[in-house]
């Protein structure tokens, strides 16, 4: 039996399913492949800053700070409010 979801856009459904795997592969610190599934969630809707949040977490982590940096902007960039105060105490 397939579920069905009330959401027009199925590239919607897959970034989430690339997100939610990504981040639970970020909790059990398998960042490389969290890294990757985040990657493919960003590039299917990149206007989710969700996805860029685990990933600069992943970046500060693995010691990533030009990477860290650059991907806080980006989530701060689309609205988020944790990520640009990170940015601003941690990137300037």
């Amino acid at each position: 039996m397939a579920l069905k979801y009330p959401i027009n856009d199925p590239s919607i459904e897959l970034s989430s399913v690339y997100y939610q795997r990504g981040f639970a592969n970020y909790k059990i610190e398998a960042y490389s492949n969290a890294m990757t599934d985040l990657n493919k969630a960003i590039d299917i809707k990149p206007n989710n800053p969700k996805a860029y949040i685990i990933k600069a977490r992943i970046q500060n982590k693995t010691g990533d700070k030009d990477g860290y940096c650059i991907t806080l902007k980006k989530a701060s960039d689309l609205g988020d409010v944790n990520s640009k105060k990170l940015y601003e105490e941690n990137c300037k």
